[in-house]
């Protein structure tokens, strides 16, 4: 979280720069040509880009450029679609070819080199710390000032030339009208209720009519909120020069746009009248109080508002035309510049240890096989939760590929190279990667913006549905990515299923399977469906019969027409199953389960015609019941499921079938 508001700031404090340069650049020619009101809009529109995190949902910049091919990379598609090998890791030789490539550093490797985090929350106490006093240095004056302006102030009741200027700016807000001491030229203050400062003296009457247009058009044109945006630029990017740059701009534009504004219908005596006025203020001084406007200037800023006024025109067509064009140039600039600073900034490497948790009870499925990971030296890990997302290694990608693994220490960059038969790990590594009870260590796994993945010369970048970029973990030297992105590297879809259970300490436990496989048509998940309807209904139907029959003989009822009748119906039930078509997907393909379902149905059937046999003997209901229809028993000298016993296989293996489908239970269960 604090990297993050870091890298906000920094791309917010980029951004701002960027956009102060181009309005900066502007500047002259906007003042000769375009309306004087564009300036001062221009100057508004980039402190709001150093204070508004808003920006177009663009990739990082490095997806805009060419991609470099990187070395030895060979220009071949990922082929998810092909055979796959399923292995036992006992142990597990690393995934590249030693002649070929160095691995990825290991998790156990002691000499591998620990990567530092960036100290985000030291640099996010520097930042507060100075925005904090900056920020005081504004207020406390300010409240100061406004405090001492309620004892050293005398209201003007009555003023005709106040109503007559309002008039003629056009200004319907009422404003209040005070004299005092603590000013030397005229002023406007008060954000929510503006009022307008006169200094004490005597001065004519063209003089304070001018000052009253001037300050009334800065009210009209909402100069005191620009001037609280500005300090507030000010305060949150304190250590940026150009933010200081884009505040004397605003200031400058604000005074003169107001000069024209009053200037604008007045003939040349008009003119030269209203400047007289400034002289006059300026030379009783130009300090001005806090968060305030006034119409006091330098001798320099004077000048140059005194040329500006002097070359006023009027504004034709083309230059009003032309400041739209710019200022929405500025406006997709700035978001675009925003976009582009958001991808790239980033502090290296991040601890996030402290949030990041170990879940054994998370299983990864891939198209029917329940696989294990495993690092480069046949050691099990297990998955990360980082901010809610499974993260996985990204080895374990190149595993599933069939892709070779590369790792360059100068370029962070992991490359999957090369073609090899995929393999998927079903069962544990040699020993664990690490000491669970000795906990994580602190620092042991980072978030690294700064790594790469590139497949056969193909930069990979992975985002979240709202286009930001997912950086990979780095545990102990691991690179991990979240199980989707890996999904999306594998060409598979990607679903989960939690169930819950009670520990035998009583405890509630969630566990969730992560299921991953190659993409199944509309046609192959509704046969997929059938398959699993159809053994789901049977076992239920077997599991219903069961129950009858065995109420029927613990209650001593000695029907056996009945009893024989319930057999010929669980075994056409098995019949049904036999029956029913066999999924064409490359889940059932691969998935052992759903074999070994099959390959018991014979067996389901034969001790169906055992019961009836002995049945038709008339032996015992009891011994019927105790011998064949339970859980097992013995025939030839070799223990077989009892009906019961394959009614629960059936019922259980439909649920997994189901959720390996559609990561749900049957519904209507």
């Amino acid at each position: 979280m604090k990297t993050e508001v870091l890298c906000t700031l920094c791309t917010l404090s980029v951004t701002g720069a960027v956009l102060t340069l181009a309005v900066c650049v502007l500047a002259p020619l906007a003042r000769r040509f375009l309306p004087a009101r564009w300036l001062k809009n221009a100057a508004t529109l980039v402190l709001l880009a150093y204070a508004l995190p808003v920006w177009l949902a663009l990739p990082p910049l490095s997806t805009l450029l060419p991609e470099q091919p990187a070395p030895q990379a060979q220009d071949t598609p990922p082929a998810v679609a092909e055979p796959v090998q399923t292995v036992q890791a006992e142990p597990v030789q690393a995934a590249a070819e030693p002649e070929q490539a160095q691995p990825v550093p290991s998790v156990h490797d002691e000499a591998a080199a620990q990567p530092q985090p960036f100290p985000a929350g030291i640099v996010l106490a520097v930042w507060g710390a100075g925005a904090a006093l900056l920020l005081c240095r504004t207020l406390v004056p300010y409240a100061v000032f406004r405090r001492r302006l309620k004892r050293q102030r005398e209201p003007v009741e009555v003023c005709a030339l106040l109503e007559i200027c309002r008039a003629e700016a056009g200004v319907r807000r009422r404003v209040r009208l005070y004299r005092t001491g603590l000013v030397r030229a005229p002023a406007l203050a008060g954000l929510m209720c503006p009022f307008i400062l006169l200094p004490w003296g005597d001065f004519s009457a063209e003089d304070l009519h001018a000052a009253l247009l001037h300050e009334l058009h800065h009210l009209k044109s909402r100069d005191l909120a620009r001037k609280w945006l500005a300090a507030l630029v000010q305060c949150m990017h304190w250590w940026n020069p150009f933010a200081y740059l884009a505040t004397r701009l605003l200031h400058r534009s604000c005074e003169t746009a107001c000069d024209l504004a009053v200037t604008g219908k007045m003939d040349s005596a008009g003119r030269t009248a209203y400047m007289k006025a400034v002289l006059a203020f300026a030379a009783a001084g130009v300090k001005a109080p806090p968060l305030t406007t006034s119409m006091s200037a330098g001798g320099r800023e004077i000048e140059r508002r005194f040329i500006m006024i002097a070359r006023q025109k009027p504004v034709k067509l083309l230059a009003k035309l032309t400041a739209l064009a710019l200022t929405a140039c500025l406006l997709v600039s700035g978001l675009g510049v925003g976009a582009l600073a958001a991808g790239t900034i980033a502090f290296g490497t991040v601890d996030i240890t402290n949030e990041t948790t170990l879940s054994p009870n998370e299983h990864i499925h891939v198209n029917g096989f329940s696989v294990y990971l495993l690092d480069g030296n046949g050691r099990e890990v297990l998955p990360l939760q980082y901010q809610s997302t499974t993260y996985i290694p990204v080895r374990s990608a190149a595993d599933w590929l069939g892709k070779n693994v590369r790792w360059d220490e100068a370029s962070q960059t992991i490359y999957f190279e090369g073609d090899k038969t995929p393999v998927f790990y079903t069962s544990g590594g040699a020993d664990w990667a690490y000491d669970f009870n000795a906990g994580i260590p602190a620092g042991a796994i980072v978030l690294a913006p700064e790594r790469k993945l590139v497949m056969d010369g193909v930069q990979r970048q992975f985002y979240t549905e709202n286009r930001q970029e997912i950086y990979p973990i780095v545990y102990l030297g691991t690179t991990y990515l979240p199980v989707r992105s890996i999904g999306e590297l594998c060409g598979f879809e990607v679903g989960w299923y939690q169930t819950d259970y009670i520990t035998t300490q009583g405890e509630l436990r969630l566990n969730q399977e992560i299921f991953l496989r190659t993409p199944m048509t509309d046609a192959q998940k509704q046969q997929g469906e059938h398959f699993v309807r159809t053994v789901f209904d049977a076992s239920n139907t077997i599991s219903s019969l069961i129950e009858q029959t065995r109420n029927a003989i613990f209650n001593n009822t000695d029907d056996r027409a009945g009893i024989r009748q319930n057999v010929v119906q669980i075994q056409n039930a098995v019949h049904t199953m036999q029956g029913v078509s066999y999924p064409e997907t490359p889940l059932f393909e691969t998935c052992n389960r759903v074999e070994q379902l099959v390959a018991e149905l014979p067996d389901a059937s034969h001790t169906a015609d055992v019961i009836l046999a002995a049945i038709d003997r008339g032996d015992r209901l009891q011994s019927i019941w105790d011998n064949y229809i339970s859980i097992s028993y013995l025939e030839n000298g070799a223990i077989h499921e009892g009906l019961e016993g394959y009614s629960q296989m059936f019922s259980a293996y439909a649920h997994i079938i189901y959720r390996l489908f559609y990561q749900s239970d049957v519904p209507g269960e």
